[in-house]
């Protein structure tokens, strides 16, 4: 069965708001998108969901869904509890879909005999729990089958076949073997690979090979990683560079997507919850991405989407939605101990963004950073325009690697500024125009600017063209006493749109407008002369909703600017 035409959501079991759902049944739901659930329910059927509901009957029923233009559909549908107490897992697939989708399989299956019967190959399934074999071969009719012991399926191998049992019976990844037959000139080939579900060994499944001595091993097949079932790093990149830079494969889109707070799992729930939640995403990735792509994992808590039809943007944008959004639905906060995590990713396409993969991940890795910056849980899909090109990403990583801080966005904002702090407290000499240079990169902050008490920026740091004249003529903002009046978290202002200073500091909104600020935080603080200064971190390409809980990160930007120009001056 397509897993695009099962749709998966969860809703809210009281109003019945649906808080997550796949890409497909966005399609499905067009316009109404701000519908709940129970609206799209037959008005005669609307007792039995309800019903369904309450008493908790998580049995398949059939019922009568509208579609967009309003005619009535017949779906099977199956309710479940969901995540937390409040809501339930909704689970359907359209009757009529259900039954092409059979009509295709049948003819698939034809197709697939076809080919076996071609090369002489057999089927081969193992189940562990009952440790029988079940083997399929082609037929005149179609195809034929048997099931056999283990122990029966090893005597009809030629040769000593321990190995592959052992293989088999251990679950893992994947395998194959060759078999020499002394009573022929054949040589028999059996590959195959470990099929799992949350961590559970479900079976075996692979091939039987008969050939004449000409069979080769395969020596690239794919390798798949033990935990989730998602290609390897390797494997996973091999592909994307064979899709992009050897094929030109035009549209190739790749994602990289982060869980957030994943660390914090592993430190309060431990490594056995962390892999329990890593197995559950992996999962919704590939139920997500489906037939668009190719899933694999990165290593830790990173996974790498590589999807065939980019220019698409519409259907990337629906993935990446739907995989967000089920995460943040399935572990959301909650008050009763269960993990909290949400997804960020970064998205580049080939050959629009890019003409190779090394540049397309390079800026697909940067769309992630601004997924972090701008407070996690979301995705973003590289737009020139509004981002920084590649030529001002790649110099960003070079003033990153000179600074020698980790560029992987597995260090937060904390760990980094400890990396400075200990640069400085080793006797390095850190000027404070390269700290800002630090700063402007580890956030993703589109501009850092230092003011002295006369309003005069000593210092600014930017990844993006700024003009140095109008800051210069704008910057007595700084010292409207109105602005100053609404500093919240002692020395320390918080503004996430310039537009709400129209009533608090209407002085101010205009000069920070002709500057092209969005959003900014000010940090006053002093040097050891008792000089003051204020440390403004400006928005500017980017509207940024500022993390409250980073206050203290924050002032401690401004203590290392302090340092700084306490020991070397501005």
């Amino acid at each position: 069965m397509n897993d695009s035409y099962i749709h998966n959501l969860i809703v809210n079991s009281e109003t019945f708001d649906i808080l997550s759902a796949d890409s497909e049944f966005y399609n499905f739901m067009g316009e109404r998108l701000y519908f709940t659930f129970e609206k799209f329910i037959g008005e005669s059927d609307l007792e039995l969901f309800k019903y369904k509901v309450l008493s908790k009957d998580s049995s398949y029923f059939i019922i009568k869904m509208y579609s967009q233009i309003g005619t009535l559909l017949d779906y099977i549908m199956k309710i479940s509890p969901g995540p937390n107490k409040s809501q339930i897992a909704i689970k359907c697939v359209e009757m009529n879909k259900l039954i092409d989708e059979h009509m295709q399989l049948i003819k698939h299956q034809s197709v697939d005999y076809n080919v076996l019967n071609l090369y002489n190959d057999k089927i081969l399934v193992y189940y562990p729990d009952k440790m029988d074999v079940v083997i399929y071969e082609p037929t005149i009719d179609g195809r034929d089958y048997e099931v056999i012991s283990l122990e029966d399926f090893s005597k009809r191998i030629p040769g000593d076949s321990n190995r592959l049992i052992t293989s088999l019976k251990n679950g893992e990844s994947s395998f194959e073997y060759i078999f020499d037959d002394d009573n022929s000139e054949d040589l028999v080939q059996v590959r195959g690979m470990s099929i799992y579900n949350n961590g559970e060994f479900l079976r075996a499944t692979g091939f039987i090979h008969k050939n004449t001595r000409a069979i080769t091993t395969t020596t690239n097949k794919p390798m798949i990683d033990s935990l989730t079932g998602t290609l390897t790093k390797n494997e996973i990149t091999n592909y994307a560079v064979k899709q992009i830079d050897i094929e030109h494969r035009e549209g190739t889109t790749i994602a990289i997507i982060d869980i957030d707070y994943f660390k914090n799992v592993n430190d309060s729930l431990g490594h056995l919850k962390g892999d329990e939640v890593l197995r559950s995403i992996s999962d919704i990735i590939k139920q997500q991405v489906g037939n668009a792509g190719i899933v694999g994992r990165f290593g830790g808590d990173e996974f790498f989407v590589v999807l065939h039809n980019g220019y698409n943007e519409e259907k990337t944008r629906e993935i990446l939605r739907s995989l967000k959004n089920i995460v943040n639905a399935t572990y959301a906060p909650n008050d009763e101990g269960k993990p909290v995590v949400s997804l960020s990713i970064g998205c580049a396409c080939y050959p629009k963004d890019a003409d190779n993969y090394t540049d397309l991940f390079t800026i697909a890795d940067y769309c992630l950073y601004v997924a972090k910056d701008l407070g996690r849980n979301r995705y973003i899909i590289y737009t020139p325009a509004r981002l920084k090109s590649l030529e001002e990403i790649k110099q960003d990583s070079a003033t990153n690697h000179d600074l020698n801080i980790d560029g992987r966005n597995n260090l937060n904002l904390s760990e980094v500024l400890c990396k400075l702090f200990a640069k400085l407290t080793d006797d390095e000499e850190v000027g404070i125009q390269e700290v800002l240079d630090a700063f402007s990169y580890i956030q993703n902050f589109q501009r850092v600017i230092i003011y002295d008490e006369n309003a005069r920026p000593v210092h600014i740091a930017s990844r993006n063209n700024f003009d140095r004249e109008v800051i210069e003529a704008c910057s007595s903002y700084i010292l409207d006493e109105d602005l100053n009046s609404i500093y919240q978290y002692d020395n320390v202002l918080l503004i996430n749109n310039i537009s709400i200073l129209n009533n608090h500091a209407p002085a101010v909104y205009e000069p920070l407008k002709k500057q092209g600020v969005q959003a900014f935080i000010h940090i006053k603080f002093k040097d050891k002369y008792n000089h003051r200064y204020i440390l403004s971190i400006e928005a500017t390409k980017i509207r940024i909703t500022w993390d409250t809980n980073n206050i203290h990160n924050y002032r401690l930007m401004a203590k290392i600017c302090a340092y700084v120009i306490n020991k070397y001056g501005l």
